[in-house]
């Protein structure tokens, strides 16, 4: 059984869309065209997207609405995630890390692009 206040907070909710939905559309064509804001697909907040595609939002949506929605390049990607301490190298036997601890050595064999400026540290 429903409260009588309760009806009557959900049809004046209703009731304040409905005459939302009739002002709105009338008041926001007379914004100015120069003051109307592209907006990003959302498809692409939060994403990250290959270089050609992300030269291509830069240039329709502009710089700073490309990086306020969070879009990364895919270079931007990996070079953020190499340059850090929280993966694994030398075929998951070593970790990333800036200093190695007491327990580890610095792994000094091939494929040390991993890390980027960190050191690959394997146990002893």
């Amino acid at each position: 059984m429903t409260r009588p206040s309760l009806v009557r907070c959900y049809s004046l909710f209703f009731t304040a869309l409905i005459v939302m939905a009739i002002v709105c559309p009338a008041w926001s064509e007379e914004i100015p065209k120069s003051r109307k804001k592209r907006a990003l697909p959302l498809a692409y907040v939060g994403a990250v997207v290959a270089q050609h595609v992300f030269r291509r939002l830069v240039a329709r949506y502009g710089a700073t609405a490309v990086a306020a929605a969070g879009v990364a390049s895919v270079s931007k990607a990996i070079s953020r995630s190499r340059d850090n301490d929280n993966h694994s190298c030398r075929g998951n036997s070593g970790w990333c890390r800036s200093a190695c601890r007491s327990y580890e050595r610095e792994y000094r064999g091939g494929n040390l692009g991993v890390c980027g400026s960190y050191k690959c540290c394997v146990p002893r």
